[in-house]
């Protein structure tokens, strides 16, 4: 699984909620709600920005150093992968 440079599979469909985002799988009639953070780090995986990108603008954005989120990104990330809503790599 390519978790460097990850980007969402087309198909998904998301609804914002006011602290929350909720993606539905079509194909397994399947949503996923994801928190604040991992709805950031969604965000990010546009397939253009790699790991240590996405991880470097989510602790700016949370103000937290780097090194410390870089582990939780890779796991949400990974996540994303076993749940599918990425593209394969």
């Amino acid at each position: 699984m390519n978790v460097q440079v990850p980007k969402r599979r087309g198909g998904l469909i998301e609804r914002e909620l006011p602290e929350e985002l909720i993606v539905y799988d079509p194909e397994i009639d399947r949503a996923f709600l994801l928190n604040h953070t991992s709805a950031a780090i969604w965000d990010l995986c546009d397939g253009q920005s790699a790991l240590r990108q996405i991880a470097e603008q989510i602790a700016t954005c949370f103000s937290a150093p780097a090194e410390k989120v870089v582990e939780d990104v890779k796991a949400t990330i990974e996540r994303f992968h076993r749940d599918r809503l990425l593209v394969p790599g």
